[in-house]
């Protein structure tokens, strides 16, 4: 076993190489084990780029969302600073009156006064206030009760996971250009990833990498339509059980006017217990309930 290791690593010296190769050529049973062992090393090598790649992902987010925080953060204090400086501008500008200030009495007004006959009395009317209507001290209660509004695109998000395509499925001819697409989408760069992937000759990987990347986007027209394509070629079952998933959370983001295609793909899910994400189904519909 550890030749073997040696030998599909490429650590060997050129005569153990050649040696063991002549071996290789004669023992049947040994060139099995090698396959075994070499496909098992590329698997182990995958799945860790993938958990690299996951984690890188889960660190943006983060990073993302303190960004976030620290902006409203910033925004606040800002807001609460101007507030402070409007009300100490208010508060000196606003004028005083003195608490003994007394008016002199108009000389003319009383020369018409002393003059006027007292004989004949005097019908003052006593000036009327225009009422204003109260306020009424109790608020008029509202019969209306607050309504939970769901966002469905939230909770898409809550039950997406990347898929493992995106870590280890690799072309020949097109190596290159789809490793740059799986760099920028796990760094959430879509548009970058939409550019490379526009450019590439159309097939099942490129249409399946772009339902991803439209439904990383919001354009969830183009993302169901793309996973419409994929899935009609797919042919391996558990690849369509992992589209079909994907393709009824793009239809919950989109809302309402997916509604009914995404009540028919959920209930298609959960009749089929043997279904990849039967589970995940019935989480969602207790989620939506």
């Amino acid at each position: 076993m550890e030749d073997i290791e040696r030998y599909i690593n490429g650590e060997m010296e050129v005569d153990e190489r050649r040696d063991f190769e002549s071996k290789l050529q004669n023992d049947t049973q040994l060139q099995e084990e090698v396959n075994r062992v070499s496909l098992l090393i590329s698997n182990l090598k995958h799945i860790g780029l993938s958990n690299k790649i996951k984690q890188v992902q889960n660190n943006n987010r983060y990073t993302n969302k303190l960004i976030q925080i620290s902006v409203v953060g910033i925004i606040l204090v800002i807001l609460g600073l101007l507030y402070f400086l409007y009300q100490k501008t208010t508060d000196k500008i606003a004028p005083t009156v003195p608490q003994n200030f007394n008016t002199t009495p108009d000389s003319i007004q009383n020369q018409k006064n002393i003059n006027l006959d007292t004989s004949q009395p005097t019908n003052i009317e006593p000036i009327q206030r225009e009422g204003k209507p109260e306020k009424s001290e109790q608020p008029i209660a509202s019969n209306t009760h607050p309504v939970k509004r769901l966002n469905y695109e939230e909770i898409a998000m809550e039950f997406y996971f990347e898929p493992m395509e995106m870590a280890y499925l690799r072309g020949e001819d097109i190596v290159a250009p789809m490793d740059s697409v799986k760099f920028l989408y796990n760094n959430e760069e879509f548009g970058k990833a939409l550019t490379i992937l526009n450019k590439l000759t159309p097939d099942r990987e490129v249409d399946y990498f772009k339902a991803h990347v439209y439904f990383r986007m919001a354009q969830y027209s183009k993302s169901s339509q793309f996973y419409l394509n994929t899935l009609a070629r797919e042919i391996n079952i558990e690849k369509k059980e992992h589209i079909e998933w994907y393709l009824l959370l793009n239809q919950l983001a989109c809302g309402i006017s997916c509604k009914v295609q995404f009540d028919e793909n959920l209930l298609r899910i959960l009749n089929n217990k043997n279904h990849k994400h039967y589970i995940d189904a019935t989480k969602l519909k207790l989620r939506l309930a």
